[in-house]
């Protein structure tokens, strides 16, 4: 199965900064090398995280769990805060087609453009870009 995950920040708080967005980075890196993962595209922006993973469907909640648990706890060291750092659950839309894979790929990258974080997909570091 090959969906686009959204994973946003409790209240959609714009939080994780630089640090804690490289612990998220290295979580997705290594759920794609120690897991039965394929990652197509990510970001990670300060309020949310998109992912397009193709996984086992029965493997998604562990993925979710594994992902957040292990972020929510590095990123609040990291932070220096405590307290939930991700809403409850994700949106996950299944990708049915090589072309909605692409086009959502081309979206996921140019999330930092769109936000003005930066000026092309690939300057920006949290990415797959």
């Amino acid at each position: 199965m090959t969906c686009l995950l959204t994973i946003r920040c409790y209240q959609r708080r714009p939080v994780l900064e630089s640090a804690a967005r490289d612990h998220c980075v290295q979580s997705l890196l290594w759920l794609q090398r120690n897991r039965d993962v394929l990652l197509h595209a990510f970001v990670v922006m300060p309020s949310h995280v998109h992912v397009i993973v193709t996984l086992p469907a029965d493997q998604l909640s562990r993925l979710l769990h594994s992902f957040k648990s292990f972020t929510a706890n590095e990123a609040n060291k990291a932070l220096r805060r405590s307290g939930p750092l991700w809403d409850e659950g994700a949106r996950d839309d299944i990708l049915w087609t090589d072309k909605a894979v692409e086009d959502a790929a081309t979206y996921v990258e140019n999330n930092p453009v769109r936000a003005e974080l930066a000026d092309s997909p690939e300057q920006y570091q949290w990415s797959s870009a």
